[in-house]
């Protein structure tokens, strides 16, 4: 069946050749099984079982088409950030130019938010979380979803992410207008299907043959996976005692072949090891293009990258940050990489064109619990599911007529065992594990926005569950929601009204945070003995570290840093100079050094790095100093920032002053991106990549602190610094000089009266959005502000548009209007596609 059969089902002409333009013109046998037998789309729930590369992602693609022709959107769920960043940019690119909105929400991209809970989109990408934070917030903030794809379905049998995702499809799927289509190389359980609502159709052949098995000093035993033959492949490797030299021999060897080939490595450090080592065999190809120096920001990992590539080798990991991941995505998907140095950040959803892929049998992994007592991570087996998923990588359609997925041992005796193990055995069935879940966690979770709650409710959904159908839940249920309904009270997350119960303000906090309950009570308890009017920012950061959440940002501190006692002294000697040195949270462990965990000492070392990344300080610095790569730091601030936001929130719930939590959330901000608060207005050119952190620092330094600032006299300036794409990309929205207005506005601002604001001396009463809109402008007087740094800074829960702005806009001149008795033509001046410009000018102490 070819793709232009699509037609039949209203497809247009332009989707049909975009979808053949990325996919070819066949539908692979999964997809024309969906199609037809699975009726994609005449609104059928599916649960689509395949191995990598089987055409899962073109079905969702299509699905969404299909909605959006129909009038209704569609939400792609994805685990991860990296997924949803690469998906969003492929869809975008792909139909932004068809029309379509196509609409992004993470922890760290919250922009879409507000278009999003308004259904103003046609695909928003968004991470499993983020949904269910949504939903918390708001149970309608979807409804106008028509369809949920969920992507990498196999997460709900993921110990930490699980349970929260099988609550969100338990959700998700109590709907009866909204179309699912789950899509896994794994989920192959009809049990899934059914529970939501739809069939299971399992394609178990591959477009390209993969050959799994165990390469042995240069013999490749196999078993194929469509056919099931089992063979040998012999290749001229000689034998070694060292599991990792003898990858590296197998990466030449298929090099030489001129098959690329991806290494999966069990830790970090060996990988960039090994890296190195493969880039030192080959010279530079001139041929292979590299981004200006300037357009990355100077860190360790880019110098890495620059040698590395030239040389068609390349690196994967979590270190990477997001410049530098899209940079080798783009590498590789150019063929401009031959080998792929990786850890299992790629093992999900990411598809690069390889004909190879090879790992050992272990990898370094860490439990939460062993991350909470300070355990390294420890070498453990592969889990069979997660090494298909990895191999499964190898082997794409017109790039080979196979591919290997190999393990790679050096010890002949493993051989058989390996591919008993990875091979030939069938995957075992898989449990749910929501019963694993804290019963007031799960009630938590349950609870949304304005709507009533009862145990009953939450026993009928639960009853609805997954686990529920595995008979896993406990026979006690129904004794322990009632406990857990009389905890949440207690706590202050629920109130009862009429026999029902509803969430609190605390409790809204909590649930669309995503928090543990332990993480509510300690930030409450931070909140009622330190807040005050508001509190340090120092002390804020320490407590937020120390939070259980931020254990899984893991730092290193080495055993001399832990010994010397390097970071508590650090960090009192920081908190002296901050005037923090006698606050409680500090000595509490300084006076008795000698009681300190590891953990502690990790504790320290994470604020300090923290603290001195939102104050702008190079990261390149920061790398040396802490050891640590650019993408863990970014890793750790988004951490620290998503935990700040819900300290905000909940400091809002407790009626904490608002001058108060508005700081926190500029803190947050500041966090968030690693810039000081001179720098912040550049945040948003940061996060869309047009300038990196660096080159804002440098922005500001050159007394251009925000992107309206920058004027075409500017040019020579910036030229003399950045490369001519950034200069370009600066100078791209540059406002025209705005026009003053020959009788001029006076403007002042009373602290006393946030929302009052004198104007040629009559006090005019505004909302607090407007308010705070005229005091941002005024931030920047008669220089026009960009619509993304106005919606960043006013709408700080991410609800304003360019709309509202507008909107807000025509309300201010007209309560201008009413009390002037004119029309207040020119005091805000709008640049079309750019943004709003206040033209005034501010009395003394205006900004008081």
């Amino acid at each position: 069946m070819e793709i232009d059969f699509l037609r039949h089902f209203g497809f247009k002409p332009e989707h049909i050749k975009t979808l053949q333009a990325a996919y070819g013109p066949q539908l692979l046998p999964l997809q024309e099984r969906a199609v037809s037998e699975g009726k994609l789309f005449e609104g059928a729930n599916l649960v689509l079982c395949g191995p990598t590369s089987s055409g899962k992602t073109f079905l969702a693609e299509a699905l969404f088409l299909h909605h959006a022709l129909q009038g209704r959107n569609a939400a792609l769920l994805v685990p991860t950030k990296a997924l949803a960043n690469q998906r969003y940019a492929e869809w975008k690119a792909r139909y932004g130019p068809l029309g379509y909105k196509i609409t992004l929400s993470t922890r760290d991209h919250p922009f879409d938010d507000g278009a999003i809970r308004r259904g103003d989109f046609h695909l928003a990408v968004i991470i499993y979380e983020k949904m269910r934070s949504l939903l918390a917030s708001d149970a309608g903030a979807l409804a106008s979803l028509g369809a949920c794809l969920i992507d990498e379905l196999h997460y709900l049998y993921d110990a930490q992410r699980g349970p929260g995702l099988e609550l969100l499809l338990n959700r998700l799927c109590g709907n009866p207008k909204l179309q699912i289509l789950g899509l896994s190389a794994m989920v192959n359980d009809p049990a899934v299907a059914e529970w939501l609502g739809g069939r299971l159709i399992i394609e178990e052949s591959r477009p390209v043959e993969l050959r799994q098995g165990v390469l042995c000093n240069g013999r490749f035993t196999y078993k194929e996976h469509n056919s099931g033959d089992e063979g040998v492949e012999d290749f001229p490797l000689p034998p070694l005692d060292d599991e990792g030299e003898a990858m590296l021999e197998a990466a030449r060897c298929f090099a030489e072949r001129g098959e690329t080939t991806l290494l999966f490595w069990p830790r970090r450090d060996l990988c960039y090891t090994a890296a190195r080592k493969l880039a030192e065999s080959y010279e530079p190809d001139e041929s292979i293009s590299l981004p200006d120096v300037g357009q990355l920001e100077p860190t360790a990992m880019t110098e890495m990258l620059h040698f590395l590539l030239p040389r068609r080798v390349a690196v994967h990991t979590s270190d990477l940050n997001p410049s530098e991941r899209a940079w080798v995505e783009a590498s590789v998907l150019r063929g401009d990489a031959v080998i792929v140095c990786a850890t299992s950040t790629l093992a999900e959803g990411i598809n690069f064109p390889v004909v190879n892929a090879l790992t050992t049998r272990r990898m370094y992994a860490s439990s939460p619990e062993d991350v909470r007592s300070g355990k390294p991570p420890a070498p453990a087996p592969i889990p069979p599911d997660r090494l298909w998923n990895m191999l499964g990588r190898a082997g794409r359609l017109g790039l080979s007529a196979f591919g290997r997925g190999m393990v790679l041992t050096v010890t002949k005796g493993d051989t058989d065992g390996l591919l008993n193990l990875y091979a030939r055995a069938k995957p075992e069935p898989i449990a749910p594990l929501l019963h694993h879940l804290p019963v007031e966690t799960m009630v938590l979770q349950c609870a949304s926005g304005e709507c009533a709650l009862s145990p009953e409710s939450v026993l009928a959904e639960l009853a609805n569950s997954l686990t529920a159908r595995w008979d896993l839940l406990p026979d006690d249920l129904s004794e322990q929601v009632n406990r857990a309904f009389a905890q949440l009270r207690r706590d202050g997350l629920f109130v009862l009204e009429n026999d029902n119960d509803y969430l609190t303000p605390l409790g809204r906090a909590a649930a669309s945070g995503g928090l543990s309950l332990n993480a509510v009570k300690q930030m409450s308890g931070f909140i009622q003995a330190h807040w005050d009017d508001g509190p340090e920012r120092l002390i804020l950061l320490w407590r937020i570290v120390k939070l259980q959440e931020m254990d899984n940002a893991y730092l290193f501190a080495s055993r001399r840093e832990i010994a010397a006692h390097v970071w508590p002294k650090a960090l009192i000697e920081l908190s002296e100079e901050e005037g923090v040195w006698l606050h409680p949270l500090i000595q509490e462990w300084a006076n008795e050094p000698q009681r300190l965990r590891d953990a502690h000492h990790r504790a320290c070392k994470k604020t300090l790095l923290l603290w001195q990344w939102g104050r702008g300080e190079l990261t390149a610095q920061l790398e040396t100093r802490y050891h640590a790569h650019s993408g863990a730091i970014q890793r750790l601030a988004e951490e620290a920032a998503w935990l700040i936001g819900c300290m905000a929130d909940i400091a809002a719930s407790h009626a904490c002053p608002v001058e108060s939590v508005q700081a926190v959330r500029e803190f947050q901000q500041q966090i968030q991106h690693g810039l000081p608060a001179a720098s912040i207005r550049w945040a948003g050119a940061v996060q869309q990549q047009k300038i990196n952190r660096s080159q804002a620092l440098q922005l500001t330094a050159m007394d251009m602190p925000s992107p309206g600032s920058i004027q075409q006299e500017d040019e020579d300036a910036l030229r003399n610094i950045f490369p001519d794409a950034v200069v370009t990309t600066l100078l791209a929205k540059t406002a025209p000089a705005v026009q003053g207005i020959p009788d001029g506005y006076r403007i002042r601002f009373d602290a006393a009266q946030p929302n009052c604001i004198h104007i040629n001396g009559l006090a005019i009463q505004f909302s607090r959005i407007q308010a705070q809109m005229l005091r941002r402008l005024a931030d920047e007087i008669n220089v026009c502000v960009e619509y993304d740094i106005l919606l960043n800074d006013v709408w700080t829960e991410s609800i304003g548009e360019r709309k509202q702005a507008s909107r807000q806009k025509i309300e201010i001149c007209k309560r201008v209007e009413r009390a002037l008795g004119r029309k207040p033509d020119g005091l805000i001046q709008t640049t079309p596609g750019v943004g709003l410009a206040l033209i005034a000018t501010l009395e003394d102490g205006a900004m008081g």
